[in-house]
């Protein structure tokens, strides 16, 4: 299976960056380099509360795996490194999996320092990553340095679209509602999205498909006449059927 890494490094303004290293586990001590919140503000997850967070948009459905964590190096901010963080992952930026915590060591404000093997997420699919700070090593700000994840090869027939048997859409051409029938092999949460052709999301709610047939109802009354994208979105699926929808006003 295809593997591959990015390595996520935040600056002030939130940017989104890769780099590369001619050793590639060291690291140095450079506030500059890394990302420090000294204020509470409110979790895009709302479970999550105030807290110091950092999301990272990662532009489309990424598979992700095994991450590789750079903490606060620098031996001024050492004890506002991350002792206890949170992760969590979305589809959509707004409804959040909780994937769980990871612990992570103070570092040792060396040139020589390597950082700390974090957890393996396993293949999850997610186009947002959530990170929340439960705990740090004492300081009055919270933050760590760099992070790295392996990426997976993302495959519809082997991950995305595997669980599905049957796909269809009932009515189509639709006007006051269409029903989503699929047949899956495996119960699970996902979001049912109408797109246009640009990409753009016209409505989204999360639902709960059982293991074998389901028939999910989208209400289609406000919407104008054209055509349209029905997707299935889950951290194992994402699958489109077209949609036509002639509503006279």
């Amino acid at each position: 299976m295809l593997k591959l890494s990015f390595t996520l490094v935040m600056f002030l303004g939130m940017q989104l960056l890769l780099s590369a290293q001619c050793y590639q586990d060291r690291h140095n001590s450079s506030v500059a380099n890394s990302w420090l919140s000294c204020e509470v503000r409110p979790n895009p997850n709302a479970d999550r509360g105030e807290s110091h967070w950092i999301q990272y948009e990662l532009g489309e459905l990424r598979k992700l795996s095994q991450m590789h964590f750079w903490n606060l190096n620098n031996p001024e901010t050492l004890d506002s490194g991350v002792k206890l963080m949170a992760i969590d992952y979305s589809l959509d930026g707004i409804d959040w999996v909780e994937w769980g915590t990871w612990p992570f060591e103070r570092a040792s404000a060396s040139g020589f320092y390597e950082g700390n093997e974090g957890p393996d997420l396993d293949g999850i699919l997610a186009e947002y990553l959530l990170l929340t700070v439960i705990e740090n090593h004492g300081g009055e700000c919270a933050g760590f340095s760099e992070l790295r994840i392996d990426l997976l090869e993302v495959t519809a027939a082997d991950d995305l679209e595997s669980d599905i048997g049957i796909m269809a859409l009932q009515p189509n051409p639709a006007s006051v509602y269409t029903d989503l029938v699929i047949n899956v092999s495996r119960g699970q949460r996902a979001l049912m999205q109408l797109q246009d052709f640009t990409g753009k999301v016209i409505s989204s709610e999360e639902v709960n498909i059982i293991s074998g047939i389901n028939k999910l109802r989208l209400e289609l009354a406000s919407v104008p006449s054209g055509e349209y994208l029905v997707r299935l979105l889950s951290p194992t699926l994402d699958a489109t059927k077209e949609l036509s929808i002639i509503n006279i006003r």
